[in-house]
């Protein structure tokens, strides 16, 4: 899509055979449309709704400003302004999905809970930014050359895919 948005600017390009007329792809293009696709591919990877992701960061970050894990219901519901229903739903997606554990020893004027990866959201995030500039790497220097089927070649300049196919033969 950021290819045929940025169409008028580019340089068109023959098909020798064909005669058909197209645009290229460059990095650039392939940069922006992972900017734009990274949050799609973190909610789709969630386990979580949209609104009880949106909790679980707000409460992850409210903790971490407290610099504690463990926190109470009255408080939660006080300090992020959370109704009592809506509180337990959230809590309970949480916790039939392991993102929080009910704490019956620390348990006061209400129930006490502690969140088991504070960091989980953002580890899930540097997991698709490394699969993202992966794609981007792997672009700019390719390793293979493809046929006109799409089947992928070894590169007849390419030392470690030589290397590789004459170890295979041994």
């Amino acid at each position: 899509m950021v290819t045929f948005y940025h169409q008028f600017q580019r340089e068109k390009h023959y098909d020798e055979i064909t005669g058909e007329e197209y645009i290229e792809t460059t990095l650039e293009d392939i940069t922006e449309t992972n900017k734009l696709i990274k949050d799609v591919f973190l909610r789709k990877s969630d386990s979580l709704n949209g609104v009880t992701r949106d909790f679980h960061i707000r409460l992850t970050d409210y903790l971490k400003n407290k610099k504690s894990i463990t926190y109470f219901n009255h408080e939660i519901r006080r300090d992020l302004r959370i109704k009592e229903t809506t509180l337990r739903r959230r809590h309970k997606l949480l916790l039939e999905e392991g993102y929080i554990r009910k704490r019956p020893d620390l348990s006061g004027i209400s129930d006490c809970y502690e969140v088991l990866n504070v960091d989980e959201f953002k580890e899930t995030e540097k997991a698709i930014d490394k699969a993202l500039q992966l794609c981007i790497d792997l672009a700019s220097s390719p390793k293979v050359r493809h046929s006109d089927n799409g089947e992928s070649k070894p590169l007849k300049n390419n030392k470690l895919t030589q290397s590789r196919h004459n170890s295979k033969k041994v």
